[in-house]
């Protein structure tokens, strides 16, 4: 949204609309000014709308948007996956998981009933009025995924899986013996878009 101020003669001339005209086309939505006295000490078309306006103005626009996912429920998928190599090692990546939990918090104000599964994180636990399910391996939010996958309206998979795991995991610390350095062999890990897009019904959205 953009709340153009200036004086009449800039705010009238034909190059200003052509340009609000354009940012309108790509979706910017123009609070008109108001008529007052302006800047220039001139009275005229072009004084910014009064703040108390204008916040009416938003409050009133995204109040719209609060309920539009009412009687919905939408499953998010958010953060990174640890794929163990032993007990205390791990591959992993460093997604912060905050786009997911975004999404999530975003889709619970718009009405959903939302499911966040949710991979390791060191984010702060505000998830409030949202089912949590919590994960640490790709094989982990694959199942949590296909277990309420069925559920729901809307899916949005914001996670970030690790493509590949060990392919085999130590139950013991690997110690560090000598100059031998352990070989890593990894396997892909499951699909899990690839396997909810094979069950996935025509009225639902991912």
């Amino acid at each position: 949204m953009a709340a153009p101020a200036m004086d009449e003669d800039m705010w009238h001339h034909p190059s200003t609309h052509r340009n609000l005209n354009l940012l309108q086309k790509d979706g910017v939505m123009i609070i008109q000014p108001g008529h007052g006295e302006l800047a220039s000490g001139l009275f005229g078309d072009g004084r910014m709308e009064e703040p108390e306006n204008i916040i009416s103005i938003l409050d009133n626009y995204f109040n719209k948007s609060r309920g539009a996912l009412a009687g919905k429920k939408v499953l998010v998928t958010a953060g990174p996956t640890h794929e163990a190599i032993d007990p205390v090692r791990f591959i992993g990546n460093h997604s912060s998981g905050k786009m997911g939990i975004a999404l999530a918090k975003e889709c619970k104000n718009r009405g959903a009933e939302v499911i966040l599964i949710l991979g390791p994180v060191a984010l702060p636990k505000e998830y409030d009025g949202i089912t949590v399910i919590k994960v640490t391996s790709s094989d982990e939010m694959y199942n949590a995924c296909h277990d309420h996958f069925k559920n729901v309206d809307i899916a949005l998979m914001a996670a970030a899986v690790a493509d590949y795991k060990p392919a085999t995991v130590s139950d013991q610390k690997i110690k560090k013996a000598g100059d031998a350095t352990p070989e890593l062999k990894l396997v892909k890990t499951k699909d899990i878009l690839k396997s909810l897009g094979a069950i996935k019904r025509r009225d639902r959205y991912y």
